[in-house]
């Protein structure tokens, strides 16, 4: 933990204290990718919002909408507490993906049912703070770079949510082009801030209209 710790404090806008029970970051709405070099842009995953917090070693699971999810994902909760520090905030989409690398949000509400035994993955895009270190106003590229080191390699049920840098458009089209639903795209020097703004813009390829609540 104190690696981590000092690996953490070296991050500008780093600051002491884990920031547990962080309010999340919310997407705004576009019609198109916005262009450039300062924009990653991320798979948009189709399953549920997951945040955790763990403190001395113990994570604590929650949705979106503040629900304990402790009881119904405990193999997600052991585990974040295998990773190699105590203290960890963490931000993601659970899913459960299908044979052509898709997330399959059908085959996740069968799994929680209990009608299908798929294995879930939990796929981490942002790392809020870590090891005693408040993270949030850290540029994000910063955060994932983090977030990739401290993540296990290889497949596991915790797993990476990587990005492309720039060529939106592109990254966009290729999405529609393999049935993906669209992407989310994210300002890369921004700091995390929950509630919904316009560092994090949803980009949907259906056509149906969506509306903020």
């Amino acid at each position: 933990n104190a690696t981590w710790h000092r690996r953490a404090l070296k991050l500008d806008g780093a600051s002491e204290g884990t920031p547990l029970g962080f309010e999340p970051q919310l997407c705004g709405l576009r019609a198109t990718p916005p262009a450039g070099d300062d924009w990653l842009h991320e798979i948009k995953w189709d399953g549920y919002r997951l945040m955790v917090d763990m403190a001395e070693g113990a994570a604590k699971l929650r949705s979106r909408g503040g629900l304990d999810w402790n009881d119904t994902f405990p193999e997600v909760a052991r585990a974040v507490e295998a990773l190699p520090v105590s203290d960890a905030c963490l931000d993601g989409e659970l899913v459960v993906l299908g044979k052509d690398g898709h997330s399959d949000f059908s085959g996740l509400q069968r799994v929680i049912d209990g009608t299908s035994k798929a294995s879930l993955r939990y796929l981490v895009f942002d790392l809020p703070g870590v090891a005693g270190v408040d993270l949030r106003a850290a540029a994000l590229e910063d955060r994932k770079t983090l977030l990739r080191a401290l993540l296990p390699e290889g497949p596991h049920l915790l797993a990476y949510s990587d990005h492309v840098t720039g060529h939106g458009r592109e990254v966009f089209a290729e999405t529609g082009r393999q049935g993906i639903e669209g992407i989310i795209s994210k300002r890369a020097g921004s700091a995390y801030r929950g509630g919904r703004g316009n560092d994090w813009v949803k980009v949907k390829h259906e056509s149906s209209d969506e509306f903020l609540v």
